[in-house]
């Protein structure tokens, strides 16, 4: 047997086989397909078997006789098949098939091309012949290992002229006990065969296949029912939609559950928790500049935005180069000299129309350390439950507008929600910044982009984005213009990390530039959905530009590490930051955690930037 390199790793499907389980009813097998849809997996596979060519004229065996009546009973016709195959595809899903004998092949008359994969059971591994046929046919081809020694799996496996075949570790009982199930066997294809492996399950318990998932199986195979009590060899081995929706939802984050073999990194959620929860040292007594720090001075309390325990000893009894402030996290800013910006970082910035995002509380403070002309205000819902100082704006300055993510600090906001309760809190902070939009647009004259992050999809997805275009016809006029932003594929809510279903997948992405919904592109989050859905951030980008109307600026880390600065670019990065600072709109810069330190990761992301557009 000849080594190669191992094929490129395919995302976790799995397979719903519908098999006989149809009974020999098309509409049965409708419904299997619809549930299997609806369940969130990815695959069915039918079986065929011409019964003129199954069974000879003496069955002999109790067994035959019961397998004969069973498929003559569910037997479906090609045309059947072909049908149910076009359905099946008509629902998103790939369609495969599975033969025994290669003439079996030739009853589809040359309509095979419609189906996505090819199986063969385990009873037909040594078919060398039919293998060869299907690999011909230009699909992938599952191979069964069920109910054969080794030499025989050898044998076959080296005697394939093709290459686009992936072996299955199967257990032919029926059904297979959970102590039977020999799931290392998984690991052992996979690395004999330097290929991704599947596996076909017939355990009673479906939870069998999540430790299959773990020791590395790219697709699992179990089969579908409407009913384990209907009549049928099949069914009582055989999973409801119910344990396939859970299982499509154990693939479906495989590889990011099994992620980590590697030094560990906490991830940004726990930054935050741990900022929150954290403890750090904070002023409680004023401190004049040029005085030395005492620990009389300083108190240990949460959050964690300051100096830590860790740091602590190499800042007492040093002089303070600021004032510090009663409340203020004692930060290792207020013992540096910060730079100011210079006249032509300033003019870079407002050039290319780059803007900072500011809370109420901080807007002055960060106006002054950086004099320039775009400010994105942040905004709690609380903050939208009070009254809004509007002496705070400057007419010489231009705004946008993020409305906050919750309602409460349990509720999202969601102003399509079928809670009537949670629909008008949420229309209500729409309501109050649109005044507060409208108020900055009369005072500047510029029109003021609205930031929302819609993630709550309590409808069809179809219906989603249809209310969202006629939100924006309410909140859109001649001053102010509502736009989605583009969502991760996790959104770090309520302490920990949330999957999301809008704005943040290729379908998404789709809709968006069907229904041409005006978007904040979130360049952060962008490249964590294509990280996620490996997905080309390019083609994502020319997608998404057409509707694109407002920017928020930072890149990412794999799919859940968003906000990351602009230090080491690669040559492909800075190619990618130049060509979106060349773009007209406004371009916020969101680096996590800028705002702290006296702004500091603001600051260096824009010394960064300049550097990046002068070509340093």
């Amino acid at each position: 047997m000849e080594m190669s390199e191992l094929k490129a790793i395919p995302p976790v499907k799995i397979i719903a086989e519908i098999g006989i389980n149809h009974n020999g009813e098309k509409d049965i097998a409708r419904q299997l397909i619809e549930a299997a849809s609806k369940a969130g997996v990815q695959c069915i596979k039918f079986q065929y078997r011409n019964i003129d060519r199954t069974y000879m004229g003496n069955k002999n065996e109790i067994g035959d006789e019961i397998l004969d009546t069973e498929i003559r009973r569910a037997y479906l016709s090609p045309n059947d098949l072909n049908e149910l195959c076009a359905y099946g595809k008509s629902c998103g899903l790939e369609v495969g098939i599975s033969f025994f004998i290669i003439e079996d092949i030739n009853d589809f008359d040359g309509s095979l091309s419609n189906y996505n994969f090819f199986k063969v059971p385990s009873p037909e591994l040594k078919n060398v012949e039919l293998i060869n046929r299907l690999l011909s046919l230009g699909r992938d081809v599952y191979i069964s290992t069920g109910a054969h020694d080794e030499r025989d799996i050898e044998e076959t496996f080296n005697a394939l002229t093709g290459d686009s075949w992936n072996p299955f570790h199967c257990i032919s009982n029926y059904p297979a006990e959970l102590f039977n199930s020999r799931l290392g066997y998984l690991k052992y294809l996979q690395k004999k065969w330097n290929r991704p492996v599947g596996y076909s399950s017939h355990e009673s318990d479906w939870r069998a296949c999540i430790a299959a998932l773990a020791l590395g199986a790219r697709w699992i195979e179990r089969h579908i029912t409407l009913n384990k009590a209907m009549d049928g060899l099949d069914h009582s081995t055989s999973s409801t939609p119910d344990e396939f929706a859970e299982l499509a939802t154990y693939a479906k984050y495989a590889d990011t559950m099994l992620d980590g073999d590697s030094p560990r990194i906490a991830n940004q959620g726990e930054r935050m928790n741990l900022q929150n929860l954290g403890r750090s040292y904070h002023i409680i007594k004023p401190i004049e500049a040029g005085s030395a720090l005492l620990d009389d001075a300083i108190s240990y309390r949460s959050p964690a935005t300051g100096i830590g325990k860790n740091k602590i000893k190499q800042f007492l009894g040093k002089k303070l180069l600021r004032d510090g402030r009663v409340g203020q996290p004692l930060s290792e800013s207020l013992f540096a000299i910060t730079p100011n910006l210079t006249a032509g970082q300033i003019k870079f910035l407002n050039v290319n129309k780059v803007s900072l995002p500011a809370r109420f509380h901080d807007l002055p403070k960060l106006r002054e350390a950086f004099p320039i002309q775009n400010f994105e205000m942040h905004l709690s819902y609380t903050e939208l439950s009070s009254q809004i100082d509007e002496s705070l704006f400057r007419a010489d300055e231009n705004y946008s507008i993020h409305l906050p993510d919750y309602i409460s600090s349990t509720e999202l906001i969601n102003p399509f929600s079928k809670n009537q309760s949670i629909k008008e809190r949420s229309i209500n902070i729409f309501e109050n910044t649109l005044a507060l939009a409208t108020h900055l647009f009369k005072l500047t004259g510029v029109r003021v982009s609205l930031v929302s992050s819609l993630s709550v999809v309590d409808d069809s997805i179809e219906n989603f984005y249809k209310n969202c275009n006629a939100l924006t016809k309410k909140y859109s006029d001649a001053g102010v213009e509502l736009t989605y932003q583009t969502l991760p594929p996790f959104a770090w809510y309520f302490g920990g990390s949330v999957p999301l279903n809008a704005y943040c997948a290729p379908v998404d992405w789709a809709y968006i530039a069907e229904l041409e919904i005006p978007i904040t592109l979130d360049l952060s989050h962008l490249i964590m959905g294509c990280n996620y859905h490996h997905t080309d951030l390019k083609s994502a980008i020319d997608q998404l530009l057409p509707t694109t109307k407002h920017i928020h600026l930072s890149l990412a880390d794999g799919i859940d590490g968003e906000g990351v600065g602009f230090s080491e670019l690669s040559s492909q990065n800075k190619e990618l930051i130049q060509q979106i600072l060349d773009l007209p709109q406004v371009k916020v810069i969101e680096v996590w955690q800028g705002h702290l330190n006296e702004f500091s990761g603001f600051r260096d992301s824009i010394m960064q930037l300049y550097a990046a557009a002068l070509g340093d």
